[in-house]
């Protein structure tokens, strides 16, 4: 028989980060979006720990090696977010913490894995830079504004400015964030 699967989690009122991008994180101020690309960073080095590819960066394996891959869509609808009254940054949900089995299940695929991440932990400030620009360039692939093809024309042109002012920030706050 197939197997079943259940997934439990606190139910959390907030917006997942594409929908935040254009609702909530025009009004953050600098200091806040600062801190809240520092908890993004944070939490893509967990992932990148327990093999989570899936969030705000992909990790490619093409002949049995693995790499970070270019030009991928990060999955921003597992990141909930909730916008904090008195001027705190937004806290951080991450949900669906999904790892790839066969780094639990196959030694090889461990050992392979782990060649990865030594060697981008062998050297901080190339590991710093390529998770970096990765999360920044897997970022900007969801929040552009080809996700609006339904709002009216009114709504777009504001999406579109609040999107764009969040691509600029990930250039300019995210990157040195992330590394924090």
């Amino acid at each position: 028989p197939e197997e079943r699967r259940v997934v439990v989690t606190e139910r959390i009122f907030g917006e997942n980060l594409l929908d935040f991008s254009y609702t909530k994180y025009p009004h953050l101020d600098r200091d806040q979006k600062i801190k809240l690309f520092t908890r993004f960073g944070r939490l893509a080095l967990l992932d990148l720990v327990i093999g989570n590819g899936d969030r705000f960066f992909r990790i490619s394996k093409r002949r049995q090696e693995y790499s970070f891959e270019n030009a991928a869509e990060a999955n921003l609808g597992n990141v909930m977010l909730v916008l904090r009254s008195g001027g705190e940054a937004p806290i951080v949900y991450a949900i669906d913490n999904a790892m790839d089995q066969d780094l639990v299940n196959d030694p090889s695929v461990q050992a392979k894995y782990h060649e990865f991440l030594a060697r981008i932990y062998s050297n901080p400030s190339l590991m710093i830079d390529e998770l970096s620009s990765n999360m920044t360039a897997c970022m900007k692939v969801l929040v552009l504004p080809e996700c609006l093809i339904g709002s009216s024309l009114q709504n777009r042109q504001k999406i579109k400015e609040c999107l764009a002012s969040f691509n600029q920030d990930l250039d300019e706050l995210g990157r040195v964030a992330f590394a924090e």
